[in-house]
């Protein structure tokens, strides 16, 4: 649900259902060139088989906006700059969300959704 989310609020254009079994879904939206990449490593056993999807490429891209399940299967393979959302399930209907960001600009997100959020 929390990529969904994201996707949706990302504006992608297509149905956001789980690549759990395909690894990786690419969506668009409508105003730019730009793609929303919902990735799940959950199938994958080694992080060669994460290379040979070309995650460098999907994560490198300026372009892109690449939301992974199952991240820590391939964490040798991200840039040092990205943003990390730890989800942590607290009971049936509670979830935590912690944020680390790493770089300006994804600093710059976590405070402008941290503002979103408390109101100030």
């Amino acid at each position: 649900m929390l990529a969904q989310g994201i996707g949706i609020g990302w504006g992608a254009t297509t149905s956001l259902i789980s690549p759990t079994f395909i690894i990786i879904r690419r969506h668009t939206r409508n105003q730019d060139d730009e793609y929303f990449y919902h990735i799940d490593l959950y199938r994958i056993a080694a992080l060669a088989e994460a290379a040979d999807l070309g995650l460098t490429e999907m994560l490198g891209d300026p372009g892109a906006v690449c939301v992974m399940e199952w991240a820590e299967r391939a964490t040798d393979l991200f840039p040092k700059e990205a943003l990390w959302i730890t989800l942590r399930v607290l009971d049936e209907q509670r979830r935590s969300l912690t944020f680390r960001a790493h770089g300006d600009h994804h600093r710059a997100i976590q405070e402008k959704l941290r503002k979103e959020l408390a109101g100030y």
